[in-house]
């Protein structure tokens, strides 16, 4: 507060939340660019405008703390009675060492039981920030459906479901550099050894 003025929260609805919205995309954009990850919403304009329409619907929330009068962390939330669903949460990355993200979420878990809300779900993955407040409890399992139309299709379906994991590790385990090599232009740009690896991990 004392170098970018008081905090203040508010939850919008409606139009008024989609410029806020369209920040916290950027934010997200520029946070997985640093990270060398990749986002099937992130990045991809027509998912983009779908969020950003769908915050005209009825239940969906979008929570902002900001400092002064600049936002600094956003969060879209929807909303299906008495369960709140936290979807995409972001925040200023030039403020990260403020951890201004945790402030918004206590902020936000507040906000729900006021309005009488059972349940804040985190929603998958599994990330290291959710446990901390979970503390491995109310965990639930997810499981992703994929319906194969072609043969082609029943041959990527048997690969996502017995190697995606894997292949995800393996990348996650490359150097920052190199990872955004194959996230980017696939595993070639990484040289012969990092195709080879992910072959394998296919057929294993």
């Amino acid at each position: 507060e004392a170098a970018h003025g008081p905090l203040s929260f508010t939850v919008l609805s409606g139009s008024a939340g989609q410029e806020a919205v369209a920040r916290a995309l950027q934010w997200k954009q520029q946070w997985l660019n640093e990270q060398a990850l990749a986002s099937r919403v992130v990045g991809t304009d027509e998912h983009e405008s779908t969020l950003i329409a769908a915050i005209n619907g009825p239940g969906v929330h979008v929570s902002v703390l900001s400092a002064g009068d600049k936002p600094i962390a956003i969060e879209l939330g929807f909303a299906n009675r008495h369960h709140y669903a936290a979807f995409m949460g972001a925040f200023d990355p030039a403020l990260a060492g403020f951890s201004p993200g945790q402030e918004q979420m206590m902020l936000t878990l507040e906000w729900c039981f006021e309005q009488g809300f059972s349940r804040y779900d985190l929603l998958p993955p599994r990330d290291a920030y959710k446990l901390q407040w979970t503390k491995g409890r109310g965990e639930e399992p997810v499981q992703d459906y994929c319906v194969a139309l072609t043969p082609l299709g029943t041959l990527y379906k048997l690969a996502r479901q017995h190697a995606r994991a894997r292949i995800k590790r393996a990348v996650m385990a490359l150097p920052k550099d190199v990872r955004a090599k194959v996230l980017r232009y696939g595993p070639v740009a990484a040289g012969l050894g990092a195709t080879a690896a992910a072959l394998g991990i296919l057929v294993d």
